[in-house]
């Protein structure tokens, strides 16, 4: 029986027992596919934000041995890498800084320049001038009514204009506060946002290259966060970062610290590290910017307004309240500015009052208070002497009511008041008095000796003198210790009232520290003759021994003009001689001032018509009625002009006789009653209807240099201030254009390392797509070789 050979099994071929060849074609099929892959996906991404290209790394695989020979072994995807620039990078986030902070710069002087609108209408500037011309047009006609209402609105419109400003700055600043802490925020979500995926890569360890659209998440979360901070990043590796802000951590491995933001004492904000002991350093980005706005941005127009409105209402009021309105005086005022009881115990009295919370401040000095007479027109000074540092609001309120014909009180509410008897009415002008004369000393027709001495006198215990009074028996007077506190340093107040306690017909008093001894009868049988008795008491104080004799009537003296001095003078007027006004030749009237020194000499002998008016100094003007004057008998008198009648500025402080009231450019209007009556404008320092001084000195406000305004005028302060505001906007635009320029050129070259190439991807598809195509042919051929081989 015949067997047949069994037929060998047919072995199955797997990829170890691939022909030669064989494995060389699927591993470019493999690499050409995954590159088709990688640009597919760079194509996807061409205009992802942030998106960083890919590309494929190849590389060769070691080939075999065959027949002696080292035969390749085809090709491998290496890696797919991440196309950036990480230095480039970082240059751009350090530029992303800046323009982020100037943009914020930038637009908020832009916004504060809208708000000024200046130049324009119904800007500050031409709000001013507009009240300014109103006051120059009173000037010209004072009696006007229409203008003083003009003059009230002009000043009405520019308040509202000012305190408009000042309210659209407060919400922008409001607004910067609610920007801060939005920004905080969005940084703190920032910041946690990269410490998630620092976890997620941290867990993605060991699985492969870094996931790198955690790379790309992480690249455009760190690129906002450099828009707002200055932030440096170091590398963990495996793709993970560090941040830091300033030098602090902001986000670590697996952590992000949180941002707060408080206020400080001086009312800015800072931006602290969760359990950081000093505030973040936040050096550049748009929270900086927004932490500069709180001092150089709206802050520095605020105060500057601030500043404004204060030297307005301050400046303003301190002439205003010293001016006359039209109706020659006021019956009644009542302060603006309420004061505060500080002690909290319900009374206001109490209070010193530089500590009575008033908006401006008082100082030592004096108020000059004048009160008129309606019947007779008659002006009664009073100055009242202020010091800060004891006296209280009780005091003043008590000074004021010690005038005759004046009230004064504090209502529930804190306000000052004056009020004048029917009949009267006030004024605090520094009005000169216009009968200096009023105790008769110059030219008297009584009989009148005053002396020359002003105290204290050395006078010794028992010195006497003798009086006869209007051809009478002498009268002794003898001075003793008893009626001194110290006779050796007498007070002419003390001497004064010996003599009275002794002398009959007659009267001793003092005048300007002089001691002034007349007969109390009047005309030419009116004489007073003294002489010593004991001791030289008549050397001591100056009083003259020659007799002298009353006239028909006294020498009328009258003062006129308005004092244009810059400080507080009291003059003298003495005469150099005996003799009658206008008669006797060569009769003159020496002048001295407080120093006494002779400032000049009034010729008032042969030639001169009595009555004319003489001037003297700085605006004053004097005329001396019929009548004999005499050297001998020491006739003088005295003349106060005042440079300030308020040098204590009470009047400002407390807001009485106001033009503007308020303390700032959030409050500032003009007076209510000034809106309710214009005629209550005080437009001079008399009562005469066509006086302008005080317009005149309101008018000075607009080129004087006030020192509260470092030594420029209104107009000129807010015209710088506006100035600057416009060459701030102007360098903040050019220094933003810079920056964004150098930042456009860093991101332009980054763009062109990492970014999509549409063209290039296209042709690097094509090149691929050929190579797919020449590696499936191969692995074709090889496919045929080896069937042609197993079929043999």
């Amino acid at each position: 029986m015949v067997r047949c050979a069994a037929r060998p099994r047919r072995r199955s071929i797997g990829v170890s027992d691939m022909p030669i060849g064989f494995d060389t074609g699927l591993s470019a099929l493999i690499a050409a596919r995954t590159a088709i892959n990688t640009i597919g996906q760079n194509l996807a991404n061409a205009s992802t934000p942030g998106y960083s290209r890919e590309r494929v790394l190849l590389e060769t695989v070691g080939g075999t041995f065959s027949g002696g020979l080292r035969l390749g072994g085809g090709v491998r995807v290496n890696s797919i890498e991440r196309v950036t620039d990480e230095l480039l990078l970082s240059r751009l986030r350090i530029q992303q800084h800046e323009v982020a902070r100037r943009s914020v710069g930038l637009q908020n002087l832009q916004e504060i320049e809208q708000i000024f609108g200046e130049p324009g209408e119904g800007g500050v500037s031409a709000l001013l001038g507009n009240l300014f011309n109103g006051l120059s047009g009173l000037a010209a006609t004072p009696d006007e009514s229409a203008l003083r209402s003009g003059v009230v609105q002009a000043g009405t419109a520019l308040a509202e204009r000012i305190r408009r400003i000042q309210h659209d700055l407060t919400s922008s600043s409001q607004g910067v506060d609610g920007e801060i802490a939005s920004t905080t925020d969005r940084i703190n979500a920032i910041s946690q946002a990269l410490a998630d995926i620092n976890e997620r890569l941290t867990a993605a360890q060991g699985l492969g290259p870094p996931p790198t659209e955690l790379l790309d998440g992480q690249s455009r979360l760190l690129d906002e966060l450099a828009t707002y901070v200055d932030i440096r990043v170091n590398d963990l590796g495996a793709g993970r970062v560090r941040v830091n802000i300033g030098g602090q951590l902001l986000v670590g491995v697996n952590r992000a610290i949180p941002l707060s933001v408080s206020k400080n004492s001086d009312g800015k904000s800072e931006v602290i590290l969760e359990d950081a002991v000093a505030p973040l350093d936040v050096s550049s980005g748009q929270l900086r910017g927004l932490l500069d706005l709180e001092g150089s941005g709206v802050k520095e127009r605020q105060d500057g307004l601030d500043r404004l409105a204060q030297s307005l209402i301050r400046e303003f009021n301190e002439i205003h309240a010293t001016g006359v309105p039209s109706t020659g005086g006021y019956q009644s005022l009542q302060a603006s500015n309420p004061l505060v009881d500080t002690n909290q115990n319900g009374d206001f009295l109490d209070e010193l009052i530089i500590n009575a919370g008033l908006p401006f401040d008082v100082q030592d000095g004096a108020l000059l208070v004048n009160v008129i007479d309606d019947a007779t027109g008659a002006i009664t000074q009073t100055s009242l002497d202020i010091d800060v540092s004891s006296d209280t609001v009780g005091d003043l309120v008590n000074r004021l009511s010690g005038i005759s014909g004046l009230n004064a009180s504090v209502d529930g509410t804190g306000r000052l008041s004056v009020s004048a008897a029917i009949g009267k009415r006030f004024h605090f002008a520094p009005t000169l008095d216009e009968n200096p004369d009023d105790s008769n000393l110059f030219g008297s027709a009584s009989g009148q000796v005053t002396g020359s001495a002003t105290g204290p006198f050395a006078l010794a215990n028992g010195d006497a003198i003798s009086i006869a009074v209007d051809g009478g028996a002498p009268q002794t007077i003898t001075f003793n210790s008893a009626q001194f506190a110290n006779i050796s340093q007498a007070t002419a107040s003390e001497v004064a009232q010996a003599i009275n306690g002794t002398l009959v017909g007659g009267t001793a008093k003092v005048v300007d520290g002089h001691v002034v001894v007349t007969s109390n009868t009047q005309g030419t049988t009116s004489s007073l003759l003294i002489s010593d008795v004991s001791g030289s008491p008549t050397s001591l104080l100056g009083l003259s021994t020659t007799l002298d004799t009353g006239a028909g009537q006294s020498v009328a003296v009258k003062v006129s003009g308005t004092y244009s001095g810059t400080t507080d003078e009291e003059f003298t007027f003495r005469p150099l001689s005996d003799g009658r006004i206008g008669v006797t030749p060569s009769l003159a009237i020496e002048v001295l001032d407080a120093s006494g020194q002779v400032i000049t000499t009034l010729d008032v002998g042969q030639g001169y018509e009595p009555g004319s008016p003489i001037d003297v100094v700085d605006g004053v003007s004097v005329s001396f009625g019929v009548g004999a004057v005499s050297q001998t008998a020491g006739d003088r008198f005295s003349l106060k002009a005042l440079a300030d009648s308020d040098s204590a500025n009470v009047l400002s402080a407390f807001g009485l006789a106001a033009f503007f009231t308020g303390s700032g450019a959030s409050d500032i209007d003009v007076s209510q009653s000034l809106k309710d009556d214009p005629s209550l404008l005080a437009q001079g320092l008399s009562s005469a209807a066509s006086d302008n001084q005080n317009i005149s000195r309101l008018l000075s406000l607009r080129d004087g240099a006030l020192g509260s305004l470092g030594n420029r005028s209104v107009e000129e302060f807010y015209n710088e201030m506006v100035a600057k505001l416009g060459t701030d906007v102007s360098r903040e635009e050019l220094t933003f254009q810079t920056e964004t320029l150098l930042f456009d050129a860093l991101n332009s070259r980054l763009e062109q390392a990492r970014g999509v190439s549409i063209d290039e991807e296209l042709a690097n598809l094509q090149r691929f797509e050929q190579a797919y195509s020449a590696a499936a042919r191969f692995v074709q051929a090889i496919n045929d070789v080896n069937q042609t081989l197993l079929s043999i």
